[in-house]
């Protein structure tokens, strides 16, 4: 199936534009004949071409209050358009424009799908993608996809993360009176870094009390001469 982008001619916005799914849907009548197909096309604009083409034709043959209006439905195999009241509706084919008439058409090999109304540009990088829009007209072209020049990012394998063992320290001969060697299961403080912690409020300082004064051992009398 092709990729369409809907391409709203904004103009007076004297018509509505409707878009549900792969169904566009644009009517040139009054409000309560737009009211009446817009409400139509959301209650079955996600339907196959087949059965939205079919209610719309009985909609239509039964109901002549609907104003000019006109259909496509984007399917696997083209477009399938339903025109009523003369709406002019132009059919880009690789044989040149078409003019499509009243009834149902199918549009094998089509670029684009256009009614445009006056001179009003329209901008291509306005789009319709789902809901209603006012609008003089439209045009319905074939979504250009090109692939970026660099081409697709390329995809590593996926493989799973091996796993490393971590190197063993050397161990180093420890004299006999000397303090036993870290366990491994520890960590240092010092190689834990910065942390996302705020900084610690630092202690109060408390004044170590001064030393008593030595005391002066008393003197002792001296011995009398023998």
């Amino acid at each position: 199936m092709q990729k369409f982008t809907l391409i709203p001619q904004l103009g007076a916005g004297r018509g509505r534009l409707v878009r549900v799914g792969n169904t566009i849907l644009y009517s040139a009548g009054d409000a309560a004949a737009a009211s009446a197909l817009i409400g139509w096309c959301r209650l079955v604009g996600d339907r196959p071409s087949s059965e939205v083409m079919g209610e719309l034709t009985r909609l239509g043959a039964g109901s002549a209050s609907l104003g000019p209006f006109c259909a496509a439905v984007i399917g696997d195999h083209g477009l399938d358009v339903l025109i009523q009241g003369g709406v002019p509706l132009i059919a880009d084919t690789p044989s040149g424009p078409q003019a499509l008439g009243d009834g149902q058409t199918h549009l094998h090999e089509v670029t684009a799908l256009s009614l445009i109304i006056g001179d009003t540009p329209i901008d291509p990088l306005l789009g319709v993608t789902d809901g209603v829009v006012a609008a003089d007209g439209f045009t319905l072209r074939v979504k250009a996809e090109t692939a970026p020049p660099w081409g697709p990012a390329p995809t590593a394998p996926s493989q799973p993360m091996a796993e490393v063992a971590a190197p063993a320290e050397a161990s180093t001969p420890q004299p006999a009176h000397a303090t036993p060697a870290m366990s491994p299961a520890m960590v240092s403080l010092a190689d834990l870094g910065g942390d996302d912690l705020p900084p610690a409020t630092p202690l109060p300082m408390v004044e170590a009390a001064p030393s008593p004064a030595p005391t002066a051992a008393p003197a002792s009398a001296p011995e009398p001469a023998p």
